[in-house]
């Protein structure tokens, strides 16, 4: 067979060996999830009306999850089942149930719905919440449990004041009959926050709330890429808009995490920064302090996990406040 012959069967070969591919990532997780669809097939739960390798998906799709599963536990109670693609979920609604769960040790911790989050960095590798119930688990909770603790907090209270301040000076100077995008202050707010608690380094991004930030854009770029590569097309088609801009998102944002990580090594962060408590703990993998590769994952992760839910939370608290007048103080 002559090299063009060879061209033309490599050609044509190609898409079907990579659409045999793609349906076994689709088929066979369906597949292995048939023995516990099975076993929980007694239990309530929407119907599926679709196809039924997608499950309840299409339902989530058209309407948003959080009045989807309202909803459902209307209908069908405190337990009930959701079909997947890849499994059958099962939720709990009852606050005094979901506490009895929680403290039964032979579950193992779900780590499947946040490995996205260990896309954040160039370096992909487990972190906080994408590693199991392992002794470098335990270790990084047990180091950075004490951040977060009242006294801790209160240490960086002062801070915290200092940059709320900022972004009500950028208000007032914007003036009352500015329009302006109150979820966008939060997420300035937040970066800064954020920023300070966890690298003990200021971002500038309230410092001028007209002004663009790179911090801001960067991790907000980040956080669209990530969302879009939600959908399963964007991840098996690799050469899609989608899937190259988070590569390009991905680095701007790992390298603006390897510069503020860089900018402490000619001093330590303060006492009260999650980096202080991470650069103190041993890797029990090693016996030796984390290395920068870990450095980098876990803070990077701790900047993205807090920042578009509490950015959305005062956004949310804002609206409220707003429409509620006799609540305001």
């Amino acid at each position: 067979m002559d090299f063009l012959a060879k061209l033309v069967l490599s050609v044509l070969i190609t898409p079907l060996l990579y659409g045999l591919y793609l349906a076994s990532q689709v088929l066979w997780p369906y597949v292995k999830s048939i023995p516990l669809r099975r076993r929980l097939a007694h239990l309530p739960g929407p119907p599926v009306t679709g196809w039924f390798i997608l499950g309840n998906v299409p339902d989530l799709v058209r309407t948003p999850v959080h009045q989807c599963m309202a909803q459902w536990t209307e209908r069908y109670g405190k337990i009930f089942k959701v079909e997947l693609p890849n499994t059958t979920a099962v939720v709990l609604t009852d606050p005094e149930a979901v506490a009895q769960v929680l403290k039964v040790e032979r579950f193992e911790k779900l780590t499947t719905s946040y490995q996205n989050m260990e896309k954040l960095t160039a370096e992909q590798q487990p972190n906080i919440l994408t590693e199991p119930l392992s002794a470098y688990y335990k270790a990084v909770r047990r180091a950075v449990t004490p951040a977060f603790s009242t006294a801790n907090l209160k240490r960086f209270f002062p801070r915290l004041l200092d940059i709320t301040q900022r972004a009500m000076a950028g208000l007032e100077a914007a003036g009352p009959a500015a329009a302006l995008d109150m979820d966008r202050l939060a997420q300035r707010l937040t970066i800064d926050v954020i920023g300070s608690f966890a690298f003990d380094r200021d971002f500038g991004a309230t410092t001028d709330i007209a002004q663009p930030n790179e911090a801001l854009q960067v991790v907000g770029e980040l956080m669209t890429a990530l969302q879009r590569m939600l959908n399963p097309l964007n991840r098996w088609f690799w050469w899609r808009k989608e899937a190259r801009w988070l590569w390009a998102s991905r680095r701007r944002y790992d390298a603006l995490v390897r510069r503020a990580l860089e900018d402490l090594r000619a001093r330590p962060p303060a006492e009260h920064t999650l980096l202080h408590h991470l650069m103190h703990l041993t890797d029990p993998d090693t016996g030796k302090p984390l290395s920068a590769r870990r450095l980098r994952c876990e803070t990077a992760l701790f900047w993205i996990a807090g920042f578009e839910t509490t950015a959305h939370a005062i956004g949310w608290t804002l609206m409220f406040i707003a429409g509620s007048p006799e609540r305001r103080v």
